[in-house]
């Protein structure tokens, strides 16, 4: 499913909505912000402990219940379902967008969806479409991490460059290209699901006369901890070293004899490692 929320779920199956109370909590707030503009700062102060005790409450309620189901097909209804339903009350919070200048209540909404994604995985709707809200904070996020990660290694890249400097180069091949991708951890002694790990794969391509230097970095983060983002420099999945590369106009391609061919396409805009067709790393504009 690649638009909308399918709630026709509701009309077939009987689902009880652990998550009615804070979705009746949030469209009471909805309603008093449009009604009354200036009392939404005090509207949010009112509903901050409140709201955010009731989602905890909540997901606790939800995980008790999951274990009450008589197998795979009801957990994904109920997953699904919640989801949906949270996607839905999420939409509607664009209406007072303008006046939760913190976002609080679309902060609450994707706590919920964070929970059902990394807790209820293969249950989850990958191909629902996130929304509008939670997509924008995405890109800010995504745009703010990548300007504190250029500034951490700027000292540390050939000739001292930063990325904002590197991308106003002429040539297509120069840039950085980015992949990111997620997958789940599981405890290797009991083969319970821990969570889920997201990696920031980063190569950056700088001209150096005749050849290109190609240096590559690498961020983790999990949803299960609270640690952010960390190097991983150090870690078994560390990145590679940096290597100087030549550019064949022929195929398209950096290649060093120590390392795998780095192939260029879309005119500079996606980079593939070797032969690999799948994971493309899109270059930052």
């Amino acid at each position: 499913m690649s638009v909308g929320y399918d709630l026709r779920v509701t009309k077939r199956f009987c689902v009880d909505n652990e998550f009615n109370n804070i979705e009746l909590l949030i469209r009471n707030a909805i309603d008093s912000i449009i009604k009354s503009k200036g009392t939404a700062r005090e509207q949010i102060a009112k509903d901050k402990s409140v709201i955010s005790e009731e989602v905890i409450r909540a997901k606790k309620s939800f995980v008790l219940k999951t274990l009450m189901l008589d197998g795979s097909v009801s957990l994904r209804r109920m997953v699904q379902f919640h989801q949906y339903s949270i996607m839905r009350l999420t939409d509607e919070l664009t209406t007072i967008e303008e006046h939760d200048l913190d976002g609080f209540y679309g902060g609450q909404t994707e706590v919920l969806l964070l929970f059902l994604q990394s807790r209820f995985r293969e249950y989850f709707d990958m191909d629902a479409m996130l929304p509008e809200i939670h997509r924008k904070k995405s890109v800010a996020s995504t745009k703010q991490l990548y300007g504190e990660i250029v500034i951490r290694l700027s000292g540390n890249e050939p000739d001292n460059k930063t990325w904002k400097e590197n991308s106003k180069l002429s040539d297509p091949i120069s840039g950085t290209y980015v992949r990111e991708y997620s997958f789940k951890v599981v405890n290797p002694e009991t083969g319970a699901d821990i969570g889920i790990r997201t990696i920031r794969d980063t190569i950056f391509v700088e001209p150096g006369g005749d050849h290109y230097q190609v240096t590559n970095r690498k961020w983790a983060t999990n949803d299960y901890d609270a640690e952010g983002w960390r190097n991983m420099q150090h870690s078994d999945d560390r990145p590679l070293a940096s290597y100087s590369a030549s550019f064949s106009s022929f195929d398209s391609t950096l290649n060093s004899q120590q390392m795998i061919s780095l192939r260029v396409v879309a005119l500079g805009k996606k980079l593939y490692k070797g032969n690999n067709e799948s994971d493309a790393y899109i270059k930052l504009e």
